[in-house]
């Protein structure tokens, strides 16, 4: 577990690099009103994804990691499903956007025509998302951490490049967005290629299974989208874009703070379905403690450099950024929680238990959206994800204790072996310098 956590985190360390990259030159070429522009309408695609791949990604892997198909009869389920239910699904998603009030989401023009293209080509999202976690289910790492950066790196070099090549900023990225998915897909299929096995597939129910497992996360994977989200529309329809370009970027630099829990969770929901429950109680238990000691400092040398980071990174007009942020860190700190346990109780079949405690959530931070951000703006919607996400917290460590009976001090506390483990760490490392520095006869070089 410890290796395969460490190259995920090592590559979103390279993610987080890229993204950056990207984030600075795209924030400062746009500024913060077409920014929130931006923001507004990629989220709207996100949320047509979110409500539509009914958690279909989630059943590939815990089939894959249950070894319940043969590999060439999951692969072809993931790709034609998409192929099918995606067209469908676009033409929804545009009618309900374009039903909407146009006060709601603010799109201009050149935003309709960006999403109509997105919305219509959706496929290409739902085949990326299934394989992504097919190669993620059988544990294949190497491609699945390879597939991740090369989409990011993809996504750097064409939004900066274009953004530089064209005049109009905004048809630049969204360009560029466009491009990344076709690609990403592409190389998606490549890597993972099977024999196309149709007809037995379905013989063999494997929609009704999928559809089965799905529906169980679909509902937590769609309320814990909306938690993360909500903020930002809300914000768009009080306060337009302006404040969602500011907002965004004390969003983006926190949600940094969970490249641990990320790359913990990844590998830690197909390690807890292959196992017992005894022993994925235990090590789900070291790793939730240890990954919050690691967040919680992360989260606070953020907070104390914040500031001068918003300014060197993005400029003086984005520094009202760093008020959100400090307010956004101690919920974000305390939703690491819920990332960890959720996927251990994914992992053991009952995805269904976070839909409840996400609900909830979703329900605490509309109320907090309406009550602080008319009058509190990016702080207020920053205030209200923290009070949200640690509602979340509270009822997921409660939940889980009652499930698994762990104490709830080996879940939340770091123990003297955890401290024990760091400085044997240490000690390895150091030993290794040491070695690589001497010669095979012992004198130093």
């Amino acid at each position: 577990m410890f290796k395969e956590s460490f190259w995920r985190l090592l590559t979103q360390g390279i993610n987080t690099i890229l993204g950056v990259i990207t984030s600075v030159i795209v924030n400062r070429l746009l500024g913060p009103t077409y920014k929130g522009t931006y923001v507004i309408v990629i989220l709207t695609i996100s949320t047509m994804y979110s409500f539509g791949n009914l958690g279909i990604v989630q059943a590939m892997a815990y089939h894959a990691a249950k070894r319940i198909y043969p590999r060439e009869r999951l692969w072809t389920f993931g790709v034609f499903f998409a192929l099918v239910w995606g067209p469908i699904l676009g033409l929804i998603g545009l009618l309900v956007i374009f039903l909407l009030p146009q006060q709601i989401l603010h799109l201009d023009n050149l935003g309709k025509i960006f999403i109509t293209l997105a919305a219509l080509t959706i496929s290409t999202q739902l085949i990326s998302g299934y394989l992504r976690y097919y190669l993620l289910g059988y544990q294949e790492f190497r491609l699945f951490n390879i597939s991740d950066i090369l989409k990011n790196l993809l996504a750097a070099g064409i939004s900066v490049g274009l953004l530089f090549v064209l005049k109009n900023k905004l048809l630049a990225i969204y360009l560029a967005w466009l491009t990344v998915q076709f690609v990403n897909m592409s190389y998606l299929i490549l890597i993972t290629k099977q024999p196309w096995s149709l007809p037995r597939m379905f013989i063999k129910g494997m929609l009704v299974e999928n559809l089965k497992y799905g529906f169980k996360v679909y509902a937590t994977n769609l309320l814990q989208f909306l938690n993360y989200r909500l903020d930002q529309f809300v914000l768009n329809y009080f306060l337009g874009s302006g404040q969602v370009g500011l907002y965004s970027v004390a969003v983006g630099l926190g949600e940094y703070v969970w490249q641990i829990s990320d790359a913990v969770q990844t590998i830690l929901f197909p390690k807890v379905a292959s196992t017992s429950e005894s022993s994925a109680t235990i090590m789900t238990a070291r790793v939730n403690r240890n990954t919050l000691l690691m967040t919680a400092i992360t989260a606070l040398f953020l907070g104390v450099f914040g500031y001068w980071l918003i300014y060197f990174l993005y400029g003086s007009e984005f520094l009202p950024s760093y008020s959100g942020l400090l307010w956004l860190l101690p919920g974000i700190v305390a939703f690491t929680v819920v990332k960890i346990l959720y996927s251990d109780l994914a992992g053991r079949g009952h995805p269904e238990i976070g839909s409840y405690i996400t609900g909830g959530a979703v329900i605490a931070t509309l109320i907090f959206d309406f009550l602080l951000i008319p009058k509190g703006g990016l702080v207020g919607a920053a205030q209200a994800s923290t009070l949200a996400y640690t509602v979340s917290a509270i009822f997921c460590v409660i939940v889980y204790i009652n499930i698994t009976k762990v104490n709830i001090l080996l879940l939340l506390i770091p123990q003297r072996e955890d401290f024990q483990a760091y400085l044997d760490i240490m000690k390895n490392v150091l030993t290794k310098k040491v070695k690589v520095l001497q010669k095979p006869n012992g004198r130093h070089l």
